[in-house]
């Protein structure tokens, strides 16, 4: 029953609405093609019983796709997600980390980000 899982959400990523966006750590630059959008909310009180929303930019991409310097690797702090124009900067927010996978098999990593402002 697990591979017959495993296999259906391999399957996932071709399925949902996705775009191209360029991926940029330092000078490294590679094109994601499978990238999806989603958000993230994040809602936090504060010292003084203040209830804070903050919203942040999600993509979706199949974990094989982030390749730089010919090596797979994780999103971290300061990465730069470039979609149509604007830039987006991987960043850990709410849960204090700046990705996670989507569920267990791994099919997805789920890669938190904001907006930068001055663009």
């Amino acid at each position: 029953m697990t591979d017959l899982i495993e296999s259906a959400l391999s399957a996932l990523p071709l399925l949902m609405p996705h775009r191209k966006v360029r991926y940029q750590r330092g000078s490294e630059v590679i094109w994601l093609y499978n990238a999806t959008i989603a958000r993230t909310a994040y809602i936090w009180v504060d010292n003084n019983d203040i209830r804070h929303v903050s919203e942040g930019r999600d993509y979706l991409v199949p974990p094989n796709d982030l390749v730089l310097g010919g090596v797979v690797v994780t999103p971290i702090e300061g990465d730069q997600i470039i979609d149509e124009g604007n830039r987006f900067t991987v960043m850990a927010e709410g849960d204090g980390e700046v990705f996670r996978y989507t569920e267990r098999y791994h099919t997805l990593l789920r890669i938190h980000t904001k907006e930068n402002d001055d663009e």
